[in-house]
Protein backbone atom coordinates (compact mmCIF):
# COMPACT_ATOMS: atom_id res chain seq x y z
CA UNK A 1 0.00 0.00 0.00
CA UNK A 2 1.38 3.38 -1.01
CA UNK A 3 1.95 6.19 1.44
CA UNK A 4 -0.58 8.42 -0.31
CA UNK A 5 -3.26 5.73 -0.05
CA UNK A 6 -2.62 5.31 3.67
CA UNK A 7 -2.71 9.08 4.23
CA UNK A 8 -6.02 9.26 2.37
CA UNK A 9 -7.46 6.53 4.61
CA UNK A 10 -6.29 8.30 7.75
CA UNK A 11 -7.76 11.61 6.60
CA UNK A 12 -11.12 9.98 5.83
CA UNK A 13 -11.02 8.24 9.20
CA UNK A 14 -10.36 11.47 11.10
CA UNK A 15 -13.13 13.24 9.19
CA UNK A 16 -15.69 10.56 10.05
CA UNK A 17 -14.62 9.76 13.62
CA UNK A 18 -13.47 13.18 14.88
CA UNK A 19 -14.61 16.02 12.64
CA UNK A 20 -18.13 14.73 11.89
CA UNK A 21 -19.07 13.97 15.54
CA UNK A 22 -17.78 17.36 16.65
CA UNK A 23 -19.70 19.25 13.97
CA UNK A 24 -22.89 17.24 14.54
CA UNK A 25 -22.59 17.86 18.26
CA UNK A 26 -22.03 21.54 17.61
CA UNK A 27 -25.47 21.74 16.00
CA UNK A 28 -26.98 20.53 19.29
CA UNK A 29 -24.70 22.07 21.91
CA UNK A 30 -24.60 25.61 20.50
CA UNK A 31 -28.26 26.08 21.48
CA UNK A 32 -27.41 25.89 25.19
CA UNK A 33 -25.57 28.73 26.86
CA UNK A 34 -22.66 27.71 29.03
CA UNK A 35 -22.01 24.45 27.18
CA UNK A 36 -20.65 25.68 23.86
CA UNK A 37 -16.99 25.74 24.94
CA UNK A 38 -16.98 22.07 25.96
CA UNK A 39 -15.33 20.16 23.10
CA UNK A 40 -15.61 16.85 24.97
CA UNK A 41 -19.36 17.15 25.53
CA UNK A 42 -19.83 18.35 21.97
CA UNK A 43 -18.00 15.32 20.58
CA UNK A 44 -19.96 12.89 22.79
CA UNK A 45 -23.26 14.49 21.74
CA UNK A 46 -22.26 14.37 18.07
CA UNK A 47 -21.28 10.71 18.32
CA UNK A 48 -24.74 9.90 19.68
CA UNK A 49 -26.35 11.98 16.92
CA UNK A 50 -24.40 10.00 14.31
CA UNK A 51 -25.47 6.64 15.77
CA UNK A 52 -29.10 7.76 16.02
CA UNK A 53 -29.22 8.96 12.43
CA UNK A 54 -27.59 5.79 11.20
CA UNK A 55 -30.14 3.65 13.05
CA UNK A 56 -33.20 5.46 11.68
CA UNK A 57 -31.68 5.41 8.19
CA UNK A 58 -30.44 1.80 8.14
CA UNK A 59 -33.44 -0.04 9.60
CA UNK A 60 -36.03 1.05 6.97
CA UNK A 61 -33.58 0.35 4.13
CA UNK A 62 -32.76 -3.08 5.54
CA UNK A 63 -36.42 -4.03 5.88
CA UNK A 64 -37.54 -2.71 2.48
CA UNK A 65 -34.59 -3.22 0.11
CA UNK A 66 -33.70 -6.82 -0.68
CA UNK A 67 -30.72 -6.47 -3.03
CA UNK A 68 -28.00 -3.83 -2.71
CA UNK A 69 -29.38 -2.50 0.58
CA UNK A 70 -25.96 -1.55 1.93
CA UNK A 71 -25.02 0.27 -1.27
CA UNK A 72 -28.18 2.35 -0.97
CA UNK A 73 -27.53 2.98 2.73
CA UNK A 74 -23.97 4.06 1.93
CA UNK A 75 -25.21 6.71 -0.51
CA UNK A 76 -28.08 7.98 1.64
CA UNK A 77 -26.11 8.20 4.87
CA UNK A 78 -23.13 9.80 3.13
CA UNK A 79 -25.41 12.56 1.90
CA UNK A 80 -26.73 13.04 5.45
CA UNK A 81 -23.18 13.17 6.87
CA UNK A 82 -22.01 15.73 4.31
CA UNK A 83 -25.09 17.92 4.81
CA UNK A 84 -24.80 17.94 8.61
CA UNK A 85 -21.05 18.51 8.51
CA UNK A 86 -21.59 21.51 6.24
CA UNK A 87 -24.29 22.90 8.54
CA UNK A 88 -22.19 22.28 11.64
CA UNK A 89 -19.15 23.94 10.07
CA UNK A 90 -21.21 26.98 9.11
CA UNK A 91 -22.62 27.33 12.63
CA UNK A 92 -19.17 26.77 14.17
CA UNK A 93 -17.62 29.53 12.06
CA UNK A 94 -20.51 31.81 13.01
CA UNK A 95 -20.02 31.09 16.71
CA UNK A 96 -16.26 31.58 16.43
CA UNK A 97 -16.83 35.04 14.98
CA UNK A 98 -19.10 35.92 17.89
CA UNK A 99 -16.53 34.49 20.34
CA UNK A 100 -13.81 36.75 18.90
CA UNK A 101 -16.06 39.78 19.38
CA UNK A 102 -16.84 38.70 22.97
CA UNK A 103 -13.14 38.26 23.80
CA UNK A 104 -12.40 41.71 22.43
CA UNK A 105 -15.12 43.22 24.61
CA UNK A 106 -13.85 41.28 27.65
CA UNK A 107 -10.33 42.54 27.05
CA UNK A 108 -11.69 46.08 26.86
CA UNK A 109 -13.49 45.65 30.18
CA UNK A 110 -10.31 44.28 31.76
CA UNK A 111 -8.42 47.34 30.54
CA UNK A 112 -11.03 49.49 32.27
CA UNK A 113 -10.40 47.75 35.56
CA UNK A 114 -12.99 44.93 35.38
CA UNK A 115 -10.61 42.01 35.85
CA UNK A 116 -12.04 38.50 35.37
CA UNK A 117 -11.23 35.71 37.80
CA UNK A 118 -7.66 34.45 37.58
CA UNK A 119 -7.01 30.73 37.93
CA UNK A 120 -4.28 29.60 40.28
CA UNK A 121 -1.45 27.64 38.66
CA UNK A 122 -1.59 23.91 39.24
CA UNK A 123 0.97 22.18 41.43
CA UNK A 124 3.77 19.97 40.14
CA UNK A 125 2.04 16.98 41.76
CA UNK A 126 -1.07 17.71 39.67
CA UNK A 127 0.95 17.77 36.43
CA UNK A 128 2.75 14.53 37.33
CA UNK A 129 -0.54 12.76 38.04
CA UNK A 130 -1.92 13.84 34.66
CA UNK A 131 1.24 12.57 32.96
CA UNK A 132 0.74 9.18 34.64
CA UNK A 133 -2.92 9.11 33.56
CA UNK A 134 -1.95 10.00 29.98
CA UNK A 135 0.73 7.27 29.96
CA UNK A 136 -1.84 4.71 31.11
CA UNK A 137 -4.22 5.74 28.34
CA UNK A 138 -1.46 5.47 25.75
CA UNK A 139 -0.54 2.04 27.13
CA UNK A 140 -4.13 0.80 26.71
CA UNK A 141 -4.27 2.12 23.14
CA UNK A 142 -0.94 0.53 22.21
CA UNK A 143 -2.01 -2.82 23.66
CA UNK A 144 -5.34 -2.61 21.83
CA UNK A 145 -3.54 -2.10 18.51
CA UNK A 146 -0.69 -4.57 18.94
CA UNK A 147 -2.56 -7.43 20.64
CA UNK A 148 -5.60 -8.62 18.71
CA UNK A 149 -7.81 -10.56 21.09
CA UNK A 150 -9.70 -13.61 19.82
CA UNK A 151 -13.36 -13.81 20.78
CA UNK A 152 -15.96 -16.33 19.72
CA UNK A 153 -18.55 -13.64 19.05
CA UNK A 154 -16.39 -12.38 16.18
CA UNK A 155 -17.69 -15.37 14.20
CA UNK A 156 -20.98 -13.47 13.97
CA UNK A 157 -20.44 -9.76 14.55
CA UNK A 158 -17.19 -9.11 12.68
CA UNK A 159 -18.11 -11.59 9.97
CA UNK A 160 -21.44 -9.84 9.48
CA UNK A 161 -19.61 -6.55 8.91
CA UNK A 162 -17.21 -8.22 6.47
CA UNK A 163 -20.05 -9.87 4.51
CA UNK A 164 -21.91 -6.57 4.31
CA UNK A 165 -18.80 -4.78 3.09
CA UNK A 166 -18.07 -7.40 0.43
CA UNK A 167 -21.59 -8.19 -0.86
CA UNK A 168 -23.40 -4.87 -0.46
CA UNK A 169 -26.33 -6.48 1.36
CA UNK A 170 -27.36 -6.41 5.01
CA UNK A 171 -28.41 -9.37 7.15
CA UNK A 172 -29.24 -11.54 4.13
CA UNK A 173 -26.36 -14.04 4.47
CA UNK A 174 -25.79 -16.37 7.43
CA UNK A 175 -22.27 -15.70 8.79
CA UNK A 176 -21.89 -19.24 10.13
CA UNK A 177 -22.67 -21.09 6.89
CA UNK A 178 -22.53 -18.47 4.11
CA UNK A 179 -26.03 -19.38 2.94
CA UNK A 180 -29.04 -17.14 2.48
CA UNK A 181 -31.16 -16.52 5.54
CA UNK A 182 -34.28 -14.73 6.71
CA UNK A 183 -33.95 -11.65 8.88
CA UNK A 184 -32.45 -12.30 12.30
CA UNK A 185 -34.87 -10.30 14.41
CA UNK A 186 -32.48 -10.40 17.36
CA UNK A 187 -29.79 -8.45 15.51
CA UNK A 188 -31.50 -6.67 12.62
CA UNK A 189 -32.60 -3.75 14.82
CA UNK A 190 -29.12 -3.32 16.30
CA UNK A 191 -27.20 -1.78 13.40
CA UNK A 192 -23.82 -1.33 15.09
CA UNK A 193 -22.21 -3.96 12.85
CA UNK A 194 -23.59 -2.14 9.81
CA UNK A 195 -22.21 1.15 11.13
CA UNK A 196 -18.81 -0.50 11.37
CA UNK A 197 -19.18 -1.73 7.79
CA UNK A 198 -20.09 1.80 6.67
CA UNK A 199 -17.15 3.54 8.41
CA UNK A 200 -14.63 0.93 7.30
CA UNK A 201 -15.91 1.05 3.70
CA UNK A 202 -15.87 4.84 3.61
CA UNK A 203 -12.29 4.89 4.88
CA UNK A 204 -11.02 1.97 2.80
CA UNK A 205 -10.27 -0.39 5.70
CA UNK A 206 -11.10 -4.07 5.84
CA UNK A 207 -13.90 -4.46 8.39
CA UNK A 208 -11.99 -7.00 10.51
CA UNK A 209 -8.91 -4.78 10.63
CA UNK A 210 -11.07 -1.80 11.47
CA UNK A 211 -12.75 -3.64 14.37
CA UNK A 212 -9.61 -5.03 16.00
CA UNK A 213 -7.08 -2.31 15.28
CA UNK A 214 -8.65 1.04 14.37
CA UNK A 215 -11.94 1.39 16.24
CA UNK A 216 -10.46 1.00 19.77
CA UNK A 217 -8.27 4.07 19.12
CA UNK A 218 -11.45 6.16 19.10
CA UNK A 219 -13.89 4.34 21.40
CA UNK A 220 -11.47 3.97 24.32
CA UNK A 221 -10.68 7.72 24.56
CA UNK A 222 -14.38 8.50 24.04
CA UNK A 223 -15.23 6.33 27.05
CA UNK A 224 -12.54 8.00 29.14
CA UNK A 225 -14.12 11.38 28.33
CA UNK A 226 -17.31 10.22 30.05
CA UNK A 227 -15.39 9.25 33.18
CA UNK A 228 -13.51 12.55 33.03
CA UNK A 229 -16.81 14.43 33.09
CA UNK A 230 -18.07 12.21 35.90
CA UNK A 231 -14.95 12.93 37.94
CA UNK A 232 -15.36 16.66 37.41
CA UNK A 233 -18.88 16.44 38.80
CA UNK A 234 -18.01 14.21 41.76
CA UNK A 235 -14.89 16.21 42.71
CA UNK A 236 -16.37 19.68 42.34
CA UNK A 237 -14.98 21.22 45.53
CA UNK A 238 -15.53 24.79 46.74
CA UNK A 239 -11.84 25.52 47.28
CA UNK A 240 -10.62 23.80 44.11
CA UNK A 241 -9.04 20.83 45.92
CA UNK A 242 -11.54 18.49 44.29
CA UNK A 243 -10.32 19.38 40.82
CA UNK A 244 -6.74 18.75 41.96
CA UNK A 245 -7.76 15.11 42.60
CA UNK A 246 -9.25 14.64 39.13
CA UNK A 247 -6.14 12.96 37.62
CA UNK A 248 -6.04 10.58 40.61
CA UNK A 249 -9.66 9.69 39.90
CA UNK A 250 -8.80 8.94 36.25
CA UNK A 251 -5.80 6.82 37.28
CA UNK A 252 -8.04 4.83 39.64
CA UNK A 253 -10.65 4.30 36.88
CA UNK A 254 -8.04 3.13 34.35
CA UNK A 255 -6.48 0.77 36.91
CA UNK A 256 -9.89 -0.83 37.39
CA UNK A 257 -10.28 -1.09 33.62
CA UNK A 258 -6.86 -2.69 33.07
CA UNK A 259 -7.12 -5.16 35.96
CA UNK A 260 -10.88 -5.75 35.93
CA UNK A 261 -10.83 -8.87 33.78
CA UNK A 262 -11.72 -11.17 36.66
CA UNK A 263 -14.11 -13.03 34.33
CA UNK A 264 -15.03 -12.93 30.64
CA UNK A 265 -18.28 -11.14 31.46
CA UNK A 266 -17.11 -7.99 33.24
CA UNK A 267 -17.53 -4.63 31.55
CA UNK A 268 -13.77 -4.08 31.82
CA UNK A 269 -13.13 -7.26 29.81
CA UNK A 270 -15.56 -6.12 27.15
CA UNK A 271 -14.04 -2.64 27.18
CA UNK A 272 -10.52 -3.73 26.23
CA UNK A 273 -11.04 -7.06 24.44
CA UNK A 274 -14.43 -6.56 22.72
CA UNK A 275 -14.31 -2.82 22.14
CA UNK A 276 -15.90 -3.13 18.69
CA UNK A 277 -19.03 -4.99 19.91
CA UNK A 278 -22.27 -3.16 20.53
CA UNK A 279 -22.77 -4.71 23.96
CA UNK A 280 -19.41 -3.27 24.99
CA UNK A 281 -20.58 0.18 23.85
CA UNK A 282 -23.70 -0.17 26.00
CA UNK A 283 -21.81 -1.23 29.13
CA UNK A 284 -18.82 1.11 28.87
CA UNK A 285 -20.04 4.24 27.11
CA UNK A 286 -23.82 4.55 27.20
CA UNK A 287 -24.51 3.34 30.76
CA UNK A 288 -21.79 5.58 32.29
CA UNK A 289 -23.10 8.44 30.14
CA UNK A 290 -26.59 7.80 31.49
CA UNK A 291 -25.22 7.96 35.05
CA UNK A 292 -23.47 11.26 34.28
CA UNK A 293 -26.60 12.74 32.72
CA UNK A 294 -28.76 11.90 35.72
CA UNK A 295 -26.12 13.29 38.08
CA UNK A 296 -26.28 16.57 36.16
CA UNK A 297 -30.08 16.65 36.00
CA UNK A 298 -30.44 15.90 39.72
CA UNK A 299 -27.66 18.33 40.64
CA UNK A 300 -25.48 15.75 42.41
CA UNK A 301 -22.18 17.41 43.30
CA UNK A 302 -23.24 20.76 41.90
CA UNK A 303 -21.75 23.82 43.51
CA UNK A 304 -23.21 27.02 42.09
CA UNK A 305 -20.53 29.18 43.72
CA UNK A 306 -17.82 27.26 41.89
CA UNK A 307 -19.17 27.92 38.40
CA UNK A 308 -17.81 31.47 38.25
CA UNK A 309 -14.26 30.34 39.03
CA UNK A 310 -14.01 28.23 35.89
CA UNK A 311 -16.28 30.23 33.57
CA UNK A 312 -14.94 30.38 30.04
CA UNK A 313 -12.41 27.57 30.60
CA UNK A 314 -12.33 23.93 29.49
CA UNK A 315 -13.25 22.91 33.04
CA UNK A 316 -16.32 25.13 33.20
CA UNK A 317 -19.34 23.06 34.25
CA UNK A 318 -22.35 22.91 31.95
CA UNK A 319 -25.12 23.85 34.36
CA UNK A 320 -27.86 24.16 31.73
CA UNK A 321 -30.28 21.40 32.71
CA UNK A 322 -32.07 21.63 29.37
CA UNK A 323 -28.85 20.53 27.70
CA UNK A 324 -28.71 17.39 29.83
CA UNK A 325 -32.33 16.56 29.03
CA UNK A 326 -31.37 16.83 25.35
CA UNK A 327 -28.40 14.52 26.01
CA UNK A 328 -30.75 12.02 27.69
CA UNK A 329 -32.97 12.11 24.60
CA UNK A 330 -29.97 11.46 22.35
CA UNK A 331 -28.81 8.63 24.62
CA UNK A 332 -32.23 6.98 24.57
CA UNK A 333 -32.36 7.36 20.78
CA UNK A 334 -28.95 5.86 19.98
CA UNK A 335 -28.69 3.06 22.54
CA UNK A 336 -30.83 0.74 20.42
CA UNK A 337 -28.23 0.62 17.65
CA UNK A 338 -25.74 -1.18 19.90
CA UNK A 339 -27.56 -4.32 21.04
CA UNK A 340 -30.92 -5.86 21.79
CA UNK A 341 -30.13 -5.24 25.47
CA UNK A 342 -29.74 -1.55 24.72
Amino acid sequence: MSLMAMLFKIICLLLLMVYSPYMMGNIVVRRYAGCRARADLTTAAGFMVMLTLFEITAVPITLNVKYGSFRMLFIVFSVIIIALDALGTFLWLKDRKQAVIYKAETAGNAADGEMPGVKKPHSLWYVIMWCIAAAMLVYMLVMAVTHAWFDGDDAYYVTQSVITQQTGTMYSIQPYTGGSTAFDLRHVMAMFTMWIAYISSACGFHAAVFCHTVLPLFLIPLTELVYLETGRRLLNGRDGTGRELLPVFMIFVMLLQMFGSVSIYTSETFFLTRTWQGKSMVANFLFPMMLLIWMEILGIGRDESDADKTAGTDAAPCENVSFWWAMLFLLSSCVGICSSLG
